[in-house]
């Protein structure tokens, strides 16, 4: 006969029976792909990245593909989600999702990204939001039809193109992510220095969005530079 177990023991039990099968919180590396595509068949995932904006074009986060997958890019000064549910090579612009918001006035600056996923209802909704502790801007994005899934199996990038890219064939902003130099060690790749980040699946994110010094992140110094320059100049007009 086997001895009853204790009480306080059926508690974490109950506890961890209410978590969702494969919830999963996942420190991104930066310029890493990874095979194990994160987000594929997860109707509920958000990413919170920490990022140095430096006014180049550049990827943060990529899953799936040309065909079936969603891309989280920097096109100029702006932060722009790309999400593709046509076929592979084949251009389908009319079942495609794309938007943007400007993140122009975060120039120099760590900010904290969140790009939100809820695909658990018939209305599925991206969420895009980018803050540098003071400001924030964000907007929301409905798809135009109910998903199941938006990331194919084409492996999964953070700061780099790990295979083929969402929008590649509707797209030329999109399309130049496609380049050697965005994919296994280019010169496009984000390294340590300027992203960092957080992948939840299927396990809720924190209410706020993490603080941008959290990352432990800094600007260039060059940007650093003009920032304190223009404090100093400010100050001087400040005393005549």
């Amino acid at each position: 006969m086997h001895a009853p177990i204790p009480f306080k023991v059926l508690i974490p039990l109950a506890i961890a029976s209410l978590a969702p099968a494969g919830a999963a919180v996942i420190t991104l590396t930066a310029g890493e792909g990874r095979i194990d595509d994160p987000v594929t068949n997860v109707d509920d995932w958000t990413l919170d990245a920490g990022y140095v904006v430096s006014g180049s074009n550049a990827v943060i986060f990529e899953a799936g593909g040309d065909g079936t997958g969603v891309a989280l890019v920097v096109i100029g000064s702006d932060l722009t989600v790309y999400q593709d549910r046509g076929d592979y090579q084949v251009a389908s612009p009319a079942d495609d999702s794309i938007f943007s918001i400007d993140i122009s006035g975060f120039a120099g600056s760590v900010v904290s990204i969140r790009l939100d996923a809820d695909l658990s209802t018939a209305t599925d909704t991206l969420t895009l939001t980018a803050t540098d502790g003071s400001s924030t801007v964000s907007d929301s994005f409905v798809l135009p039809g109910d998903v199941a899934n938006i990331a194919g199996g084409n492996d999964t990038g953070f700061g780099l193109t790990a295979a083929d890219l969402a929008g590649i064939d509707e797209s030329t902003d999109m399309l130049q992510f496609n380049a050697a130099s965005y994919k296994g060690t280019g010169a496009d790749i984000l390294r340590a220095d300027s992203l960092a980040g957080i992948l939840y699946v299927s396990e809720a994110a924190p209410a706020s969005i993490p603080a941008p010094g959290s990352w432990g992140l800094v600007p260039e110094p060059s940007s650093a530079l003009l920032i304190a320059f223009a404090g100093v100049i400010g100050g001087l007009r400040r005393r005549r």
